[in-house]
Order: structure tokens, then sequence, then C-alpha cells
């Protein structure tokens, strides 16, 4: 297909003023929709109808003479064919330079303008490189210096932890030092006082100052056994009880010149929980009143032959709920309501209770005892009233 560009001009208006342009595209275009089977016959009726009728050419579309139900909603023939077939050139329609020179300066503009951006473009990615580099650095280096601090701590910790062991050590061992050099001290005293005891044939007797060293040099002493020392005085025991407060066990038999002030002083030690006492008339009902609120672990009482004991005494004792172990043999002045009170408070723990020699109790606080479902011992001789 030849193009209409390079024709002569009069012709190009030509066809343009009878608008044959139109004609082409409509009947060309019924023609591809249509497909009638002779096109030169269907040609020949279009061109007659529009010879014919003029309002037909007046109205005429590219959709003119396709049929109703088959018309497109695009056009058929498509404009830049409909260009290159009728578009021609005149003398008009060549570039004149002032043409060029503002083509050349659009397209420089552009140019720059496309640079400029690519470059603007560029350089904002180089930033955020740089800015996204200088904070993986600046990270890099707080982890690095995190990790040489953590690194330092744990050697400062694991230091740290080595000294204290090694103070410990040294702190047990100048503990173990001065303990046996104040036993060493508390018994060079102790056999100078045997030597001269022996050179002058009195009684080998522990004095307070004695008693003041083992109670420095054994500040673990949990039992001591003080029978048989008919010498004891008060201020032994207090001697004894001025560093030593972690007596658990405490036996005093045949000490007679004990008094309140010495057993007040054994209150002090609040882990006791076992005391025997046999053969003191100076222990009041006081001592006991001391001991029971002061010491609530007690759970093994004897306290016999102490006929100043009276039902004030046994009333204190019910306040301790552990009691395991009672005996207060030989206390003569015990009447039925306190025992019975003492065995009803006791009985969940009570397995042993002497009462020998109570001769004021009879059978009514003695029936008590068959609440105390634990108890194992129970000696009731020289109970007279007990029937």
């Amino acid at each position: 297909m030849t193009s209409l560009k390079n024709c002569d001009p009069q012709l190009r208006r030509y066809l343009l003023v009878h608008r044959l342009p139109d004609i082409f595209e409509a009947i060309v275009s019924a023609l591809a929709v249509n497909c009638p089977r002779d096109p030169q016959a269907f040609i020949l009726e279009k061109l007659k109808l529009i010879i014919n009728y003029e309002e037909v050419l007046d109205d005429l579309r590219w959709d003119s003479f396709i049929d109703q139900k088959n018309r497109p909603k695009n056009r058929v023939v498509k404009a830049s064919v409909l260009d290159f077939l009728w578009s021609y050139e005149d003398e008009n329609s060549q570039p004149t330079p002032e043409m060029y020179q503002k083509a050349y300066n659009l397209y420089n503009v552009k140019l720059k303008k496309s640079c400029f951006s690519a470059w603007m473009r560029y350089h904002k990615y180089m930033r955020r490189k740089k800015a996204l580099l200088a904070k993986k650095l600046e990270n890099a280096q707080i982890w690095h210096q995190r990790r040489v601090q953590r690194i330092h701590l744990e050697y400062w910790i694991a230091w740290v932890s080595e000294r204290k062991e090694r103070q410990n050590v040294i702190s047990t061992r100048i503990r173990r030092v001065l303990a046996i050099s104040l036993l060493r001290v508390v018994f060079d005293a102790w056999h100078s006082v045997a030597v001269d005891a022996r050179k002058t044939k009195e009684y080998f007797e522990i004095t307070e100052e004695g008693y003041k060293y083992i109670s420095m040099g054994c500040g673990t002493l949990t039992t001591i056994i003080l029978n048989q020392l008919p010498g004891l005085r008060d201020g032994c025991i207090q001697a004894l009880t001025s560093e030593c407060r972690t007596l658990k066990n405490v036996s005093i038999m045949n000490s007679p010149f004990l008094s309140d002030a010495a057993f007040k002083c054994l209150a002090s030690c609040k882990k006791l929980n076992k005391i025997r006492v046999e053969g003191n008339n100076r222990l009041t009902d006081a001592s006991v009143k001391v001991l029971a609120r002061s010491c609530p672990l007690l759970e093994h009482v004897y306290l016999v032959d102490c006929p100043r004991m009276t039902d004030l005494a046994l009333k204190a004792l019910a306040t301790s709920k552990h009691l395991h172990v009672v005996n207060v043999a030989d206390c003569v002045r015990a009447t039925n309501k306190v025992a019975a009170n003492v065995i009803h408070k006791c009985r969940p723990f009570l397995g042993h209770l002497n009462l020998r020699g109570c001769y004021n109790l009879s059978s009514e606080s003695i029936k008590l005892t068959a609440q105390c479902r634990n108890l194992q011992d129970l000696n009731l001789s020289e109970c007279s009233g007990v029937t």
C-alpha cells in the first residue's frame, strides 16, 4: 500500500473535501466486520447509497455500514494506518532552523534534568548507604565495648569469688587458731589451778574465770553437764552464758547453791530444748516462768527434788506446747488442777511423764492421760492419792 504523503497537494485537498478517507474507513470497517460473500457488490451497494442519499454522507461514521448487532466498541482500522495512507507533506511541514534550535534546547534541558535526577538519586543512595554504614559501625563499636566489659566483668566476678573464698578459708583458720589458743589458755589455767589445789590439798574446782574462758573459747557449745559440783555458784553460770548462747542441753545435778539468778541466765540461751535440774532447794517458780517464756523450743524438762516449786511453775510449763518429756518428781506442792492443765495442753507431743512423789495428786487429774495418744512412759510411784 502506497502512502499519499508525497502526492499533489491539490489532489490531497480534493480527497479531503469529498470525504473519501471517511468513506474508505466506513467501507473497509464494514467489510472487516460483516465479511460479505461478494465484497465488490457490497462496495457498489454502499457507494450507490452514498450517491443517492446525501444525508448518508453527512452522517457518515466509521461504523455506519456495520450491522447493529455486530458493531464493535473500538475502531477496526487504526488511526495510525489512516494517517499513513492519507497524510502528506507540504511546504509548511518542513522544520525550520528555529524549530531545530527549540527542539535541541528542549532535549538538552530534558537530558540535563534526567542527569540531575539520576545524580540526585545516586547522591541520596550513597548518603543513605553511608549513614547505614555509620550506624552499623556504631553498633559494632557498642557491641565490642559491651563484649569487652562483659569479659572484664566475668574476670572481676571470678577474682572476687576467689578472694572471698580465700578470705573465708583464712577467717576459718584464724577462728580455729583463736579457739585453740583460748582452749589452751583455759586448760593451762585449769592445770595451774589443779596443781595449786594439789599442792594445798584442796578440792579441784573450776572458778568463775575458768567458766569465762570456756564461754569465750567454745562459742558453739551445745551440751554441758555440770553434775556433782557442790561448789557451783551463780557467778559460774553467769560467766558460762555471757558469751556461749548456743546451749541446747544443760544438766545440773546436786548443786544446792544455785539460785534463780543462775537459771535466769540460762534463759538467755534461746535454743535450749533440754534442761535437767535435781536436788536444788533454791529453784523457785520465777526461774521456771522465765525458762518457759524465753525458751520456746523446750522439749525435755527434768525438775526433780526441787521442793520450792509450786503450781505456778507447772502452770508456766503448760505454755510450752512442744514438751515431750516432763519429769517433776518429788514436786510435793503440785495439785490436781494444775497437773491436769499441764497434761491437757501438752497432750499432742507428751511421750514421757514422771509424777513420782507428787502425793497431792488424785485419779481426777490422771484420767486426762488417756487423751495423750503419744504417751509411752508414765511414772506414778509414791502417788498415794491415785487409786
